[in-house]
């Protein structure tokens, strides 16, 4: 039951009933951790939607509902390649995830105090998706074609947006996250 004032939390779906979204996934811990994110994501959307918030609380509530869509992306992108590996759909191979090492730097050339030409001796390893990044899994999945080309264009974007996480990172004040851009990804969701 909600405590009082938080008349928000009416008609907030259990995680139970978001498990049903998914009836694809059989691995009933990603499920729940699924079905709890949505909840969240639902929660702060009938938050920002019930109560006038000033405009920084707003754009954080909106970041965040980013930042754990793209998480939910990220985690049905690693289920689908896991999954397709996992029944021989495809290889490692062709999900084409590598880890590349250089190793024994020789300077061959030296061009001037902060360019050498060189040889290496690389050594690459497939990587199983659960140890990728989500760049390397969009592209992935659209090598093997659990994607077309404007999805993973779409899936680039939830990328891009969700690694605004990094504040450090950013040259400009964050205060232009919109519901807009929430139901875009979505809509993206709801195709993937």
């Amino acid at each position: 039951m909600p405590k009082p004032g938080l008349d928000c939390l009416q008609g907030l779906p259990s995680t139970d009933a978001l498990k049903t979204r998914f009836p694809f996934i059989d691995d009933p811990i990603l499920l729940e951790n699924i079905a709890i994110t949505m909840q969240y994501v639902m929660f702060l959307l009938k938050l920002e939607n019930n109560h006038s918030l000033p405009g920084s609380v707003e754009f954080i509530i909106i970041k965040d509902i980013i930042i754990h869509t793209g998480s939910i992306v990220e985690s049905l992108l690693l289920y689908g390649l896991s999954k397709g590996v996992e029944l021989k759909k495809f290889s490692l191979k062709d999900v084409g995830i590598v880890e590349e090492k250089y190793k024994d730097f020789k300077p061959l050339h030296k061009i001037n105090e902060n360019e050498i030409i060189g040889g290496v001796t690389r050594t690459t390893k497939l990587k199983e998706p659960k140890n990728a990044m989500m760049n390397d899994l969009i592209k992935a999945a659209l090598r093997v074609k659990l994607i077309d080309d404007t999805l993973s264009l779409k899936l680039h974007e939830i990328k891009k947006d969700r690694n605004r996480l990094h504040l450090g990172s950013l040259s400009s004040i964050e205060n232009s996250y919109t519901l807009e851009k929430v139901n875009d990804m979505f809509l993206t969701v709801k195709t993937l």
